[in-house]
């Protein structure tokens, strides 16, 4: 994830792959979308690593 005009933009690397705000945001209330804590600055949500939970 990063930041691109102020608005998160979220892809998948090798192949590279964006992913839409609706599906992160589902991934996200489910509680299946866990920051890596490679946070930048310490700030919740800023990190450019996530896992998704496949249980």
């Amino acid at each position: 994830m990063q930041f691109v005009d102020g608005k998160p933009f979220w892809w998948f690397e090798g192949p590279h792959q964006e992913i839409p705000e609706a599906i992160i945001a589902g991934l996200q209330a489910s509680g299946l979308l866990c920051e890596l804590g490679d946070s930048l600055f310490g700030l919740a949500g800023n990190s450019q690593s996530w896992e998704v939970d496949r249980g």
